[in-house]
């Protein structure tokens, strides 16, 4: 982008020189796949002035990410993500937040348009129960809806074997053999990865009997690179980035090879990451979704490009989304990408209509050396799926599995072919006797021969026994179909009953102390000259560490906990300036006049005395307890925003900016929801107390 060089996208010359003069620089930043590291690494970055953000990934993270980067700021940085599909994150309110990758509504209606395509009026779905799976899951239950497909759900804890036991022993149970299964790469290997001959592993599904030739299995995009034999005939459904053919793709590709798109020690310089790659980077083809992300530079780069232009080139700071202004998605223009053409619908998402998604059938792929892989047979074109080629199933036909597997009674059917063979020896001794009686009517008159009277009686008992099959049938079926609304009912029930154990275990997991509460005695911390860090209260010995629920609540009996609230007035020190400190003394000092407190039971929580500065990881770990400091361990909540200047920008830090934090917001809620807002206080000015 920065060089506008059309050797892989041709439309880049359009963007040179006076056209638009920006310039794009790199901040790499690693989530680690954890929502509190992904929110601390977005805080950070804006600190550092990040202008736009590409990613997260992980749909887990992008969630909470483009929440945080919509509600605890006044202003808005975009968030272009090139790998996060969950329909959850196709959301009008988050309007920081769009991607180059298509939702998974897209995907889901593909398994959906697979299910139709052979005729199955059956779909179970077995997910895991974490938000990016319950997302694609109700994608795919409203799919089904819109097409008349009946569906049931079992879910288990990821990475759970004794729930993803129990989740298949019900899906057996409800005798549904076309199966869509939504959940991530660990989960995969538990039910189908049989590891090696020297690393054996469980391989649940595959254990349990639920793979092979009556069984029918539908994958969201996780069989890629995991092919097995245990899963041949399998389908996959997946979002498609660089396509091999199109000719952005192609180009870019060549340039890969060739090692011409950064030098390696660009490369390793900018790599924040642990492992450095070596020559071979460039002889390894880059995954498609490789394409997802290259676009996703693109289009930070054009709203860039599109934001200069609307502000004017004599415009002293360019923001690239103004809260006033539409959502940056609804302004760009499309483009041609890696990935296709890009164009955004009026949420952010990736119009259905501009990206490639495939239907794939695991197959072996050749029979000498029994390799087996993915096959693409089916492709979302302009919006409709193109099946062009049949499907090959476990036994090595086109001829698709019962969506319902059907279990005969044995002795009834025997009964009936004897009773078909009977009727037919009976006929045949009717028509040997030379007897007519087709003009008498249906019963034979008085007086016919015995024969005659046999062959009637014979046709009679045979049309009473398909009579009888033929109500037996129906209500063999009406059975059939009420089992199955009650297994769909079941299900339904389990699910709202795992939901009220996950609302019952909440209140539960607020009990939880992830990092011990750290609290200084007000008398010990005022005796320092300035805020102490939490390593040096730890080298004193000043520190009262609670490291259980219990531990907080006895000491909460015989002391007050007061907890301090602040905005930092600098970039590595809380206050440099010693701006808040006596604000700090003075508000206590007067709350204790107000509610008649004793200084001598009164202790403080505070963020750099209460929270490992040194180690990032415990900080981390401490951080993401905060809710229950300031929620459970607070007795009284006080903030501190008398009017200061930030030691680092210049800036006026007071009440206004102090609200504008993201992290100071999370402390207010958590007071909030804890003891409400009687025993919260703010100081926005010297010595007063409100």
């Amino acid at each position: 982008f920065n060089d506008r060089d059309p050797a892989v996208l041709e439309d880049m010359a359009e963007i040179r020189g006076d056209a638009c003069n920006v310039r794009l620089s790199i901040d790499l930043a690693d989530t680690q796949g954890s929502v509190v590291e992904g929110i601390q690494q977005y805080m950070d970055g804006r600190e550092r002035g990040w202008d736009v953000v590409v990613g997260p990934a992980r749909s887990s993270v992008a969630m909470p990410v483009a929440q945080f980067a919509q509600f605890a700021y006044d202003t808005e940085i975009p968030v272009v993500s090139y790998m996060a599909t969950s329909p959850a994150l196709s959301d009008e309110t988050l309007r920081p937040f769009g991607r180059t990758v298509p939702s998974d509504v897209g995907s889901a209606y593909g398994m959906v348009q697979h299910v139709v395509h052979h005729q199955w009026a059956s779909l179970a779905i077995l997910h895991t129960s974490d938000s990016y799976a319950m997302a694609f899951t109700e994608a795919l239950q409203n799919s089904c809806r819109d097409a008349g497909v009946a569906t049931v759900t079992f879910s288990f804890d990821t990475k759970s074997e004794e729930g993803a036991v129990a989740a298949l022993a019900k899906l057996r149970e409800s005798n549904v053999r076309v199966v869509a299964g939504i959940f991530l790469d660990d989960d995969f290997d538990l039910l189908f990865d049989r590891g090696t001959q020297d690393s054996p592993k469980s391989a649940l599904a595959v254990e349990a009997g639920m793979t092979g030739t009556d069984w029918h299995w539908v994958f969201a995009d996780n069989v890629r690179g995991k092919e097995t034999a245990d899963l041949l005939g399998s389908a996959a459904v997946e979002s498609y980035g660089g396509r091999v053919g199109f000719s952005p793709w192609d180009r870019f590709l060549a340039l890969w090879h060739a090692g011409d798109l950064i030098s390696l020690d660009a490369y390793n310089r900018k790599h924040t990451l642990d492992k450095h790659r070596g020559p071979d980077l460039w002889e390894e083809t880059p995954a498609h979704q490789t394409a997802f992300v290259y676009d996703a530079v693109i289009a930070a780069g054009r709203m860039a490009c599109e934001a200069v232009a609307a502000a004017g080139s004599d415009a002293e700071a360019i923001q690239l989304m103004d809260p006033e202004d539409p959502p940056w998605y609804q302004t760009i223009q499309p483009f041609v990408g890696t990935s296709g053409r890009v164009v955004f619908d009026d949420v952010g998402d990736r119009d259905p209509g501009s990206s490639s998604s495939v239907l794939s059938n695991l197959v072996v792929l050749d029979e000498a050396s029994g390799e087996v892989g993915l096959k693409d047979l089916a492709s979302l074109e302009d919006g409709v799926w193109n099946f062009s080629q049949p499907f090959t199933f476990a036994d090595g036909t086109d001829t698709p599995v019962q969506a319902v597997a059907v279990q005969p009674d044995d002795a009834g059917d025997a009964g009936l072919q004897d009773a078909i063979s009977d009727s037919s020896a009976s006929s045949s001794s009717k028509k040997g006797s030379g007897t007519d009686s087709e003009s008498e009517g249906l019963l034979p008159p008085a007086g016919s021969d015995a024969d005659a009277q046999a062959a009637w009686i014979t046709l009679i008992v045979v049309c009473s026994i398909f009579g009888c099959c033929a109500c037996m049938g129906v209500l063999w079926a009406l059975w059939r179909a009420w089992r199955f609304a009650v297994a769909s009912v079941e299900a339904r029930e389990r699910e709202m009953l795992a939901n009220k154990e996950r609302v019952r275990r909440a209140p539960l997991q607020a009990k939880e102390v992830a990092f011990p509460a750290c609290v200084v005695h007000f008398q010990t911390l005022a005796a320092y000259d300035a805020v102490p860090s939490h390593e040096m209260l730890r080298k004193d010995g000043k520190l009262v560490v609670l490291d259980t629920y219990e531990d907080i609540m006895e000491f909460k009996g015989t002391n007050t906990v007061i907890f301090l609230s602040h905005q930092w007035l600098g970039f590595s020190a809380p206050d440099p300036n010693r701006a808040h400190f006596p604000s700090m003394l003075d508000c206590v000092r007067d709350l204790c006049e107000v509610v008649s407190l004793d200084e001598a039971s009164v202790y403080i929580w505070l963020d750099y005395c209460s929270i490992p500065q040194a180690n990032n990881t415990l900080k981390a770990i401490s951080v993401g307890t905060l809710g229950l400091y300031a929620s459970t361990l607070a007795d009284y909540f006080v903030i501190i925003a008398p009017p200061c200047t930030h030691h680092d920008t210049g800036a006026v830090c007071d009440k206004a900016s102090y609200l504008r934090r993201g992290w100071c917001r999370l402390e207010q809620w958590a007071c909030l929801a804890g003891g409400g807002q009687s025993c919260m206080y703010i100081c926005d000015s010297p010595g007063q107390l409100q």
